[in-house]
């Protein structure tokens, strides 16, 4: 639980790259997570269009 803390930490203070390398090794652990999957999948998209200064660490759903 501590490693799932520390990469939140890491996503909300848009250290992504830190991030996807702590996840990507909690995803090896266990890769039946669809939560590991899942912000695997939003660090890419944030690190292409990084959400700046004021980004509080919320996501925006787009589709159900």
């Amino acid at each position: 639980m501590d490693r799932w803390h520390e990469v939140l930490r890491l996503y909300r203070a848009q250290a992504f790259d830190t991030a996807r390398d702590r996840l990507g090794t909690l995803q090896r652990a266990h890769p039946e997570s669809i939560l590991y999957s899942e912000f695997l999948r939003r660090i890419e998209l944030l690190r292409a269009r990084p959400p700046g200064a004021g980004w509080d660490g919320a996501w925006t759903f787009d589709s159900k």
